[in-house]
C-alpha cells in the first residue's frame, strides 16, 4: 500500500493550481485593453495592437506614439458643444493609447487617420475611417492585428 504524505499532496495541488492560473492568464482570448469610453463634446482616438500569444489567444495593448489626424467632413445639425475646430492632429498617449481632441466641431461627420510609421509596430498599415460624432462624443479605434 502506497502512503502519500499530506505535505506532498498540498505541494502537488499548489503546483498544479499555479500552472492552471498561468495557463488561464496566457490563454485568455481577446483580453487586455478595452475600448475607451466616449467623452461629452470631444473626439477620442485610440490605437491598439493585438498580439497572438503562444496558446492561440490574443492580447490587446494600447499603443502610444501613433500619429493621428482628423478632419471635419460635414455637419449633421446644430451642436450644443463649444468648439469649432475643423482639424486636429497629434500622437496617442503612452500608457493609454489615446488622443483626446476637444474644441472640435461636434454633431458632425469626421474622418480620422492613423499612422504607425514611427512606432515599434511600423508594419501596421495606415488606416482611416469616417463616422458621425454626436455631442455625446465618439471613439475612433484602430486595432492593428499582428
Amino acid at each position: 500500500m502506497k502512503v502519500t504524505h499530506p505535505e506532498r499532496k498540498l505541494a502537488r495541488l499548489l503546483h498544479f493550481g499555479a500552472l492552471g492560473a498561468i495557463a488561464s492568464l496566457l490563454c485568455s482570448c481577446h483580453s487586455g485593453a478595452p475600448l475607451a469610453n466616449p467623452v461629452q463634446c470631444a473626439i477620442r482616438v485610440q490605437a491598439q495592437v493585438a498580439i497572438p500569444n503562444l496558446l492561440g489567444g490574443t492580447q490587446t495593448y494600447n499603443e502610444g506614439g501613433v500619429s493621428v489626424a482628423g478632419s471635419w467632413v460635414s455637419d449633421l445639425g446644430t451642436s450644443n458643444c463649444p468648439g469649432n475646430a475643423l482639424n486636429f492632429n497629434g500622437t496617442t498617449g503612452f500608457g493609454n493609447g489615446l488622443y483626446h481632441a476637444d474644441g472640435v466641431q461636434m454633431n458632425a461627420n469626421w474622418q480620422v487617420a492613423w499612422s504607425w510609421a514611427n512606432t515599434n509596430f511600423s508594419a501596421c498599415p495606415p488606416y482611416s475611417t469616417q463616422q458621425p460624432v454626436p455631442d455625446s462624443g465618439a471613439v475612433f479605434d484602430d486595432v492593428c492585428h499582428l
